[in-house]
């Protein structure tokens, strides 16, 4: 995994997923401007495709789920 290795170095990067779909990773970062978060894309631009999605508000957060069996 070519792409593992730049992403555990980012210090902006809060979370990565790599995941089945249309996206090969879900990266969750935290960024202090839309300036930082273009440099990011810059950045990740290099290794490949990048989509941006920003959250505008969550709607269930560190719910445990119940053994359903």
């Amino acid at each position: 995994m070519i792409i593992a290795k730049p992403l555990q170095k980012s210090d902006s990067l809060s979370g990565c997923h790599r995941v089945v779909g249309n996206e090969y990773y879900i990266l969750k970062a935290v960024l202090p401007s839309m300036q930082h978060l273009e440099g990011m894309m810059e950045r990740f631009l290099q290794l490949g495709a990048v989509e941006v999605s920003i959250v505008l508000s969550t709607v269930v957060t560190d719910k445990a789920i119940q053994n359903q069996s």
